[in-house]
């Protein structure tokens, strides 16, 4: 018998369908749907596109500049 919602992947996007995705993923947490979907899942669905410019409304330019040059 499963004991988590990690065993029964079919829930997940059941209960996504029925509270709604934003507030799915509120409850869950962005990083952990994030690092249980992988990388490359995330980029696929959200596109890079979408996440660039996410990334430049969250953190700014300047602070995104600032990383890659530590980099």
């Amino acid at each position: 018998m499963p004991q988590t919602l990690a065993d029964r992947p079919d829930i997940i996007g059941k209960l996504a369908d029925i509270v709604g995705v934003d507030i799915f993923v509120q409850g869950i947490g962005k990083e952990k749907v994030i690092r249980s979907l992988g990388e490359e899942d995330v980029i696929r669905s959200l596109g890079e596109e979408k996440i660039q410019r996410d990334l430049i409304k969250l953190l700014g330019k300047e602070k995104i500049r600032k990383i890659l040059e530590e980099n």
